[in-house]
């Protein structure tokens, strides 16, 4: 189990919290322990926890959790076994003996064993809040550094653990700075009600403390808009750990947001020029996003490619590389760093070579150095360089003699990448990639597979090898291969077959769900397995059919339309069913869903009832027509029902209204209900 020791690492608060919602699932129930039993019932229970049947073990570690304090110490030594199952199962149980347990748990969340100190946190989450108490009562009666592991724990319990807050506070100035880490973590996770605390100590006269606070505010998920002054301030602190930490917590105001403010962007490209490298390269993290504003930064970025830093040089042209096409004023500068063949700066030319390859067309200018790295001593660089190219496009296309050359070289992987910029510039070899599918090396014959699912109906060749390649022993190669079939789409009587066989084996499984797609490409060819699977019973089985008819896209609306007057009612209730998938997509089959609501079949006349409120606005004036014209109360009835459910998802249903009304007095009491609730649901938007 790959964990972080709680006493001394930075455990993620979203990694605690998912720790948290595994731990409230499971087969436990709520129970608490009851009286202790006695001693000899104990042993006895012992002797069945060390039972080779691990159903027999689940149930005796369950029953431990009965014995209370007792069984503390027993259940706190099965979080070092060797059995994950053992382990998790006496987690579980410590949970359920609660509060008392917290003294043992405490002891094993210091534990140098990191699967016991993950545990034993599971544990403690799983007690939920009753939990904090004891651990503010131990974090003030403990000392060294297992104090840093409970102030950080506590954070784990979010606004539940705000008592935690004085007590948390005192120990950002603690001589400890594995205490510290643990109080900033625990302040992080308990939000908004600690950013009093952590604001008051970020004036904190000593480096440390303010680092502290710092960290604490980086490690939050959202920065609260109070902190943003504080923030910009600490940018400018004489602590260089105090500065990574704001510009740590600065980028969480700006990520995955079109227009951040501008204020703290001007900020983080003003750090570009920080004297602490590590500040740089926080700042070059947050800049380095394809986002719109991140085009501003760009000449701030470019004038570090010179830096006397070779990693700032790195981390400069990746974050050019990440901003994309927007970085096309930077090819000069790119260029430049590419005559550097030093040792030092290896990493920045792979960089720059990256940034060029993510610029793209653009980067035309770049073809000439890029073709003569194509005769670099270094393969990866001679990589690298080939994948530019293809992703340059056409103005690449003189590079091509050379690239078939490398398609034939002695280096698979630089055989591969050749290959695959070939296809980029339109000179793809089908042959070249069903020779790669069979190396001996995974990761190639998974590219093999994907590009020759690029090349689409080219590769029809191909279908016998890439069949083949469906019983790989690598997963991914599997993957591949699923995907490619489904693009090529050819020799559908033997492709469609192989395909749904992987969906029969297993079909709640991830591959299930893309082999299905791969069938439902092929269209019509595929409706001969796709209808009987619609009558199927399976859940899962049936999911995968709907998941077939998504990958077709609009043609599944017309393959499914002549369904609803099919003779078998199951298949004509399945095709309304499957038709809600579309929505809006599909509002050209309100007319036969409208006919539907005739069927003799009640079921298909409620299937194709709810189908309607997949369709948005289209189907409310469908749905009037329906109320204020000819036709049985039961069509109605489902009319209104359908309307209402329209209204609850969102749609504006006001020009239905006069219609839903005239049924306010209407004789039937089923009638009246729904016309009162479809007014209600007016009134509520």
């Amino acid at each position: 189990m790959a964990a972080t020791r709680f006493a001394s690492g930075i455990r993620p608060a979203a990694l605690l919290l998912g720790m948290a919602s595994a731990a409230l699932s499971g087969p436990w129930g709520n129970a608490r322990a009851e009286e202790p039993k006695g001693d000899g019932e104990l042993d006895r229970v012992l002797a069945r926890v060390k039972d080779e049947d691990p159903d027999i073990r689940f149930e005796a570690i369950r029953e431990l959790a009965r014995f209370g304090a007792a069984a503390v110490p027993h259940l706190v030594g099965l979080l070092g076994n060797e059995d994950d199952g053992v382990r998790t199962d006496a987690e579980m149980a410590l949970g359920e003996v609660g509060a008392v347990a917290v003294p043992g748990l405490v002891d094993a969340l210091g534990s140098p064993d990191e699967d016991v100190s993950y545990a034993a946190g599971s544990a403690l989450l799983h007690m939920g809040d009753i939990a904090v108490p004891p651990l503010l009562e131990a974090l003030r009666k403990r000392t060294g550094r297992i104090r840093g592991a409970i102030a950080g724990m506590l954070g784990a319990y979010q606004e539940g653990a705000a008592a935690a807050i004085p007590v948390l506070a005192g120990l950002l100035v603690d001589s400890d700075a594995d205490v510290r880490e643990g109080a900033a973590r625990g302040l992080s996770g308990i939000g908004p009600a600690a950013v009093p605390a952590l604001l008051e100590a970020l004036k904190s006269p000593r480096p440390a403390v303010r680092e502290a606070a710092a960290s604490a505010f980086a490690a939050m998920s959202a920065i609260p808009a109070e902190a943003g002054a504080a923030l910009l301030a600490a940018m400018k602190d004489e602590s260089p750990g105090v500065r990574r930490y704001a510009v740590v917590a600065l980028a969480c105001l700006v990520a995955g947001r079109d227009e951040p403010p501008p204020e703290v962007v001007r900020a983080i490209v003003a750090s570009l020029k920080d004297p602490d490298p590590e500040v740089v390269k926080k700042a070059l993290d947050a800049l380095g996003t394809p986002w719109k504003w991140a085009a501003g930064a760009v000449p701030a970025i470019v004038a570090l490619l010179s830096h006397a830093n070779p990693d700032v040089r790195t981390d400069a042209a990746y974050a050019l590389a990440n901003i994309g096409p927007a970085s096309a004023p930077a090819v000069p500068a790119l260029l430049g760093c590419l005559k550097d063949s030093s040792l030092e700066n290896r990493g920045a030319r792979g960089a720059a070579i990256a940034a060029l390859e993510a610029i793209g067309p653009a980067a035309k200018d770049a073809v000439p150095a890029l073709r003569a790295l194509l005769e670099d001593s270094l393969p990866d660089i001679r990589e690298d360089a080939a994948r530019a190219l293809g992703a340059i496009g056409p103005a690449a296309a003189g590079a091509i003699p050379r690239l078939k050359e490398l398609a034939k070289d002695e280096d698979e992987s630089m055989r591969t990448t050749a290959a695959e910029a070939l296809l980029a510039l339109g000179d793809g070899s089908v042959g070249g990639f069903v020779a790669l599918l069979k190396s001996g090396d995974p990761d190639v014959r998974r590219r093999a597979a994907s590009c020759l699912g690029g090349m689409e109906r080219e590769a029809s060749g191909a279908v016998p090898v890439l069949l083949e390649a469906l019983r790989d022993e690598d997963g991914e190669v599997r993957e591949a291969a699923v995907y490619a079939l489904g693009a090529i789409g050819a020799d559908a009587s033997r492709v469609i077959p192989a395909l749904w066989g992987i969906v029969t084996k297993d079909p709640g499984g991830g591959a299930a769900m893309r082999a299905a797609e791969s069938v439902g490409r092929f269209g019509e060819a595929s409706l001969s397995i796709l209808l009987p699977a619609l009558l199927s019973e399976d859940p899962d089985l049936r999911s995968r059919v709907d998941d077939a008819f998504r990958a077709m896209g609009p043609a599944a609306v017309a393959l499914l339309l002549p369904l609803l007057k099919d003779a078998n009612a199951d298949l004509r209730a399945a095709a309304a069913a499957t038709l809600r998938l579309f929505g809006s997509e599909a509002t050209s089959v309100l007319p036969g869903l409208v006919a539907a609501l005739d069927d003799e079949d009640g079921g298909v006349r409620q299937t194709a009832a709810a189908a309607m409120t997949a369709m948005g606005k289209d189907a409310v004036e469908v749905l009037s027509k329906i109320l204020r014209g000819e036709g049985s109360l039961e069509k109605k009835r489902l009319a209104l029902w359908a309307l209402f459910s329209l209204s609850v998802f969102g749609t504006d249903i006001r020009g239905a209204e006069p219609a839903i009304r005239g049924f306010l007095d209407s004789p039937d009491e089923g009638l009246r209900l729904l016309a009162r609730r479809a007014l209600e649901s007016i009134k509520g938007e």
